[in-house]
This record gives C-alpha cells, structure tokens and sequence, in this order.
C-alpha cells in the first residue's frame, strides 16, 4: 500500500456572492490535485450565542486540523473523532468528581507509572 504525505497550507480567503473562492498560493506550491477543507463560521444570533458559537467555531477547527494532521500520518481511520455538531451537555462538579475516581480494586496510578519506568532501566 503505498503512503500519500500531504502537506497543509493555512491560508484565510473570502467566498463572494458568485460563490467562488479566489486564493493566492506561494509560489512554492506545484500544479495538481489537492484536497481543500473549508471551515465556514456560523453565525449567531445573540451575544451570548455569538461567545457560544465562537467557541464551537473553534473547536470545528481545531477538529478539522487534528483530523488533518492524523490524515497527514497516514494514521486516518484508527482513531474516533467526536461529531463536532453535538450538542455536549457540561457536566456538574459532582460528575467530573466521580469520573475521577478509581474502582475500588485498582491499583494506585503511582504504581503503575513505577511499573513503566522499571522497563526503561
């Protein structure tokens, strides 16, 4: 199977009513096929949802480069990424408290981390 490395240019533009995007590449960049993804914002209704979207707008992009970046690694397909349109509820101080404890039965992280170190030396 042969390997595809890609390499990602960030670069900012502006679709026009025609619905084409226009884009100056570096001179650097050869002819041919490229794959683009374009990460569009969305658009907000109050301030309070403008704070919220901002920061689903960010987190869409932060996803889409992380699924780039693993692409790039020829890495696609071996990790599960989150769908970036669910709606996550926050969790209560009591919920994150409880997912940080251990089973009753587990070893102390300490331990475990010990135990790793030990196959260094």
């Amino acid at each position: 199977m042969a390997t595809v490395h890609l390499n990602a240019i960030r670069l900012n533009g502006i679709i026009g009513a025609d619905r084409k995007l226009t884009v100056q590449l570096p001179l650097d960049v050869p002819d041919g096929p490229v794959e683009l993804v374009v990460l569009l914002p969305e658009k907000a209704e109050s301030p309070a949802e403008a704070d919220r979207t901002e920061g689903s707008s960010a987190r869409a992009h932060k996803l889409a480069e992380l699924q780039m970046r693993v692409k790039m690694a020829g890495q696609e397909g071996t990790i599960r990424f989150p769908d970036p349109h669910a709606n996550h509820a926050s969790l209560s101080e009591a919920e994150l408290l409880e997912l940080g404890k251990l089973p009753p039965n587990a070893r102390p992280s300490h331990e475990l981390i010990n135990e790793d170190r030990e196959d260094r030396f």
